[in-house]
């Protein structure tokens, strides 16, 4: 019952075909399946942020104040921590490759 690494692999990229939202963004350079598909699935649909920045604090990648009370770090939180890993890492392969 464990799957291997092809099989989970194969998974990711059966999944992000499917959706037209992360078939667009793995258009651009360095955008794989994985980062795509965790895109599209933790941002959702990017117009209900009214600007690009929005998208940017919602994923924790520009610091927002938050009140006491808000200061708790739930799965949604660790959700929007590893699209910010996913696209740190896509940036350093980018930078990488052009160099």
């Amino acid at each position: 019952m464990n799957p291997t690494i092809a099989e989970l692999t194969a998974a990711v990229e059966r999944e992000a075909r499917k959706r037209p939202e992360a078939v667009r963004l793995m258009t651009h350079p360095g955008v794989g399946p994985l980062t795509a598909l965790a895109y599209v699935l933790i941002i959702g649909t990017p117009t209900r942020f009214q600007r690009g920045k929005q998208i940017g604090t919602y994923v924790g990648m520009i610091p927002m104040r938050l009140q006491c009370s808000q200061a708790t770090v739930g799965a949604h939180q660790q959700a929007r921590q590893f699209v910010v890993a996913l696209l740190v890492v896509r940036r350093r392969k980018q930078r990488r490759d052009s160099s």
